[in-house]
């Protein structure tokens, strides 16, 4: 993951750099790369399976989700995207392969709770009882909005605010203030948080659409199906769900009531921690499996 970044030409270039950057770190340690349909690929055949390999990441949640529930939705909400995955019959079982194409079927929605900027969230906002434009610059993120709710989880933000500045609360009220022309002390902090409540609505209300069609496209059940919450933003993907006939699981306990020792950490922190990196530790439990 990450070979789209600007940094390099175009994704077979990433994959290779990344790749080369692995095994650098490797220390000569032999390694076999995940490629989702196309299985395991051992990295002198990288370059000829770049595009198995980019951005694949995601599929192995659903592998491993599938091999311990009959059917389901894994829904990660991570600081940037939203995941939604079907498994089931035990596998993934995803419509579209590739960025495009899952951007195309709603599989991938490019929305999270930490590095969206909100005016890619919404045009226009309740300010003060009127309705009010949202500038289309790069004032503030849903970082910002989560943590002047005091949703952001420890950790989610990892790259610097818009503006720089410090990620307090005052900070992000600031930002969210840019948002609509303004300045934090106009208005009270009541009124920035209502503010920030209807961006987390907007964005909560895109999720949700993608998980209603993920779950339309499972096979008839008569059980209700599974969503295996995962990332940062596990605790809106979590709220998304009590709106849909479904079991809710988190990730890191997917796989933990095997009767061998579990893959996936069982104790609370640990299993919170799986679920926020949930694609690698899918990729780390499913090779296990090839030992």
């Amino acid at each position: 993951s990450g070979e789209m970044v600007d940094l390099f030409p175009d994704r077979a270039s990433g994959v290779a750099a990344l790749i080369a950057c692995f095994e650098r770190h490797a220390g000569g340690v032999p390694i076999s790369v995940y490629g989702g349909p196309a299985g395991w690929v051992a990295t002198d055949a990288c370059a000829d399976r770049w595009a198995a390999i980019a951005s694949a990441n995601w599929l192995s949640m659903g592998d491993w989700a599938a091999l311990h529930l009959p059917a389901g939705v894994v829904l990660d909400l991570g600081s940037t995207t939203c995941d939604a995955l079907c498994f089931h019959g035990g596998r993934a079982r995803p419509s579209a392969l590739g960025d495009a194409a899952r951007l195309t079927s709603r599989e991938l929605v490019y929305t999270g709770i930490a590095r969206t900027p909100l005016m890619a969230l919404a045009h226009q906002v309740n300010l003060g009882g009127r309705p009010t434009g949202v500038m289309a610059e790069w004032f503030a993120s849903s970082a910002d909005v989560y943590r002047i709710l005091g949703e952001l989880p420890d950790d989610a933000d990892l790259h610097p605010s818009a503006d720089g500045g410090p990620k307090t609360l005052e900070g992000s009220v600031r930002r969210l203030a840019r948002m609509v022309g303004c300045d934090g002390p106009e208005w009270p902090l009541a009124t920035w948080r209502d503010v920030a409540r209807q961006f987390r609505t907007v964005q909560l209300e895109r999720i949700d659409e993608a998980l209603a069609l993920a779950l339309e496209r499972l096979p008839p059940s008569p059980v209700s199906a599974s969503v295996v919450v995962a990332g940062a933003g596990a605790f809106l993907a979590r709220e998304t769900c009590a709106h849909h006939p479904v079991q809710v699981q988190a990730f890191g306990r997917v796989g933990g009531l095997l009767p061998e020792p579990p893959v996936l950490p069982s104790s609370r922190e640990l299993a919170e921690r799986a679920s926020c990196c949930a694609p690698a530790v899918a990729v780390g439990a499913l090779a296990t499996r090839l030992l």
